[in-house]
């Protein structure tokens, strides 16, 4: 599988500013377009966000408003959902969340986007997860393509 190629902000470089729903919509919108993904689907509509907080993918706005935690999740999941599903990304959210701190686990992800495959997100899956079955649009052949360093200390 090819890898991966887009850029992203760092944890330090997302808006520090809380954002409303609108300018949460805009951020990714622009940001979308270093994502290399060709689709006429929109990543992140006022819906979908929605649905996301009822889901409990991300946490309530505080105020009507989303920080800089909100959208470390949003690009992770607008980047995921092209080949995992909500509910698989969540996982891997969630085996992130349990070792390291947001910052951390975001700024883990943006290192490791030039290099990563889907396979090697697979691969992390059922590994960390076996009960959790293959991705869709994942062959069984899951063996990452490289070697995944080991995360940050936390």
């Amino acid at each position: 599988m090819e890898s991966f190629d887009f850029s992203i902000p760092r944890f330090k470089e997302l808006p520090k500013v809380p954002l409303y729903k609108d300018q949460v919509i805009t951020y990714l919108e622009e940001l979308a377009k270093t994502l290399n993904i060709e689709s006429d689907e929109k990543l992140l509509t006022p819906t979908m966000l929605n649905n996301y907080v009822k889901q409990k993918v991300i946490l309530p706005p505080k105020d009507k408003k989303y920080n800089e935690e909100h959208l470390a999740h949003l690009i992770v999941v607008c980047v995921l959902k092209q080949v995992f599903s909500l509910h698989e990304i969540c996982d891997l959210i969630n085996i992130q969340m349990e070792s390291c701190p947001i910052e951390v686990a975001y700024d883990y992800f943006w290192l490791r986007r030039r290099t990563i495959s889907l396979s090697d997100f697979a691969f992390l899956l059922r590994v960390l997860r076996p009960s959790a079955g293959l991705p869709q649009g994942v062959d069984g052949a899951l063996r990452p393509t490289g070697a995944l360093p080991s995360p940050p200390p936390c």
